[in-house]
């Protein structure tokens, strides 16, 4: 008995060890995949005028001489790609952003609307799939059409994303 368990314990440590391997290389796998896509993305004019800000931000501290300001400058903002605005900002901090904080007033009033409009939600739910005419059914979609798109937005607002990010994350 005593034989075996060490045995045991040894394939199970090899196993262990390959999947831990196999969930690194997938993860760097798909973390070049995203760099990949990335930088193959075009940029907007928000994009470059951000860029041309951390530039001026870099120059205004003195990191940057006026010639190498001169040139990276010009390279953003004629930057077709996420790519080349990277290379435009090599070794230069960029910050990271601001999460928002939200009142906690912002949820509060959320669940407080969404309490008084599930009534019609769920009125016009059922109308528009158990409708015995068309009359009630068109009614059913009015309401949803009126009740859903405010809901939504004032979700967003009321859980403003906390990362801040542009770009989702590719899988």
């Amino acid at each position: 008995m005593s034989q075996q368990q060490p045995e045991e314990s040894a394939r199970l440590d090899a196993f262990v060890q390959r999947q831990v391997a196999d969930a690194v290389r997938r993860k760097e796998a798909r973390a070049a995949a995203d760099a990949e896509l990335r930088a193959s993305t075009l940029a907007s004019d928000t994009d470059r005028d951000l860029a041309a800000g951390v530039l001026n931000q870099a120059f205004a501290e003195g990191r940057l001489t006026a010639e190498e300001h001169a040139e990276r400058t010009t390279g953003a903002f004629t930057a077709r790609t996420h790519g080349d605005l990277d290379r435009v900002l090599a070794g230069l901090h960029v910050p990271a952003p601001q999460a928002t904080e939200t009142h906690a007033a912002r949820r509060v009033l959320f669940w407080m609307v969404t309490v008084m409009t599930s009534p019609f939600l769920l009125m016009g739910l059922g109308l528009l799939l158990a409708g015995s005419d068309n009359g009630g059914r068109v009614f059913g979609l009015v309401l949803i059409v009126l009740f859903a798109p405010g809901l939504f937005a004032l979700n967003r607002w009321a859980w403003p994303k906390a990362d801040g990010t542009r770009w989702p994350r590719m899988r």
